[in-house]
Parts: structure tokens; C-alpha cells; sequence
């Protein structure tokens, strides 16, 4: 930031100026990339569950490491699915 005190000159002036902390648009494009950034994570949580399951069919891991990776995966969901955002 430069100039006065209490001025904003970067490209986060519009929130900086305004007393709610930005505008709805903001808001909303902040909102949705939230809800889509944890829709990819739990996309990837599944993907990660079945590639999980195919190593220990192949008999690369055994039964022990799956259930270890499969409560870390649990986990991962939970708190994915903990908040969820409304738009």
C-alpha cells in the first residue's frame, strides 16, 4: 500500500473501501470457489479410496495398511463435508 494512511492501492481496493469487507460479487465468486475447491477435494478422496482398494486386491498392501489409509481418508471426508457453503 501506498500514499496516505488508510488508503488501499492494490487490487484488493474494493474490499479494503468498503465497510462490509467487499462487495456481493466478491463474496460470491469467494463462495463458489470455496464450494468447488472441496467438490475437487472430495472427487479426489474417492479417487484416492479406490486406487486404495485396487493396491490391496493387487496385494501391494495388505488389509492393515488399507484400514490405516482408508480412517486417514475418513477423516479428510469429514471435514470436507463439515461446513458446507451456501450460496
Amino acid at each position: 500500500m501506498r500514499g496516505r494512511a488508510g488508503s488501499c492501492s492494490s487490487p484488493w481496493s474494493a474490499w479494503c473501501s468498503s465497510p462490509s469487507g467487499g462487495d456481493g460479487e466478491e463474496a460470491d465468486t469467494a463462495v463458489r470457489r470455496k464450494r468447488d475447491d472441496a467438490a475437487l477435494r472430495l472427487a479426489l478422496v474417492s479417487c484416492e479410496r479406490a486406487t486404495v482398494l485396487r493396491l490391496r486386491d493387487d496385494r501391494e498392501i495388505d488389509d492393515t495398511v488399507l484400514r490405516q489409509i482408508r480412517a486417514i481418508l475418513d477423516i479428510e471426508e469429514v471435514r470436507l463435508n463439515r461446513n458446507p457453503i451456501s450460496e
